[in-house]
């Protein structure tokens, strides 16, 4: 876990944010005075969108090998004729 400061000091090395605000927020921490809530938060928020070692995300979506789907796969021909068979006796009128 790092320091409020040295959160600051990164961010603005990186040069991500608001650089004016990030340099009163290292100047007021260098001071040990008290941030306000919403520079802290505000801080806090962009250390969370750049965190000093990330994770590469990768999903599972696109990282598994996709198979293409075909219905001769399941069924045989002569079972897929069967099973027509079945379907247009059954839903005819008795």
């Amino acid at each position: 876990m790092t320091s409020l400061l040295d959160d600051a000091k990164r961010m603005l090395k990186l040069g991500y944010g608001d650089i004016p605000r990030l340099k009163l927020i290292k100047k007021t921490l260098e001071k040990n005075k008290m941030l306000y809530v919403l520079d802290r938060k505000y801080l806090s928020k962009l250390t969370q969108d750049y965190p000093e070692n990330p994770q590469v995300k990768t999903s599972r979506y696109y990282s598994e090998k996709t198979t293409s789907y075909s219905p001769d796969d399941d069924f045989e021909l002569d079972e897929l004729e069967e099973l027509e068979e079945k379907i247009r006796v059954d839903s005819e009128p008795s």
